[in-house]
């Protein structure tokens, strides 16, 4: 997997920050909104997603294993699988954008 900051993260609504550290929260640390997001405080779902992103990636990634694997199945039984071929090219897509790639 792509070399993010792992989480978690999460949002301090009170203090309009973003906190990154570990399991313990004397371990977070306050991150400057300025250069996370720029002038505009994000909104509270934009904060929910961007927590949840390190494990939505994962995740992917491991669907992405198993779509895989079904399409080869299904290619052995002769099935059609350009529906299949079809997502994955679009998850690829996606999973490179996250890393930094078009």
């Amino acid at each position: 997997m792509t070399e993010f900051t792992p989480g978690p993260w999460r949002w301090h609504s009170l203090m309009q920050r973003w906190e990154h550290g570990g399991a313990d929260a004397d371990e977070y640390v306050l991150i400057d909104l300025d250069t996370v997001c720029g002038p505009q405080l994000p909104s509270e779902a934009d904060a929910h997603l961007i927590a949840a992103a390190p494990d939505l990636y994962a995740a992917v990634e491991d669907l992405m294993w198993h779509l895989r694997s079904l399409t080869v199945l299904y290619r052995a039984v002769g099935l059609d699988v350009v529906d299949e071929e079809a997502q994955i090219e679009r998850v690829e897509a996606v999973l490179s954008k996250a890393r930094g790639f078009q």
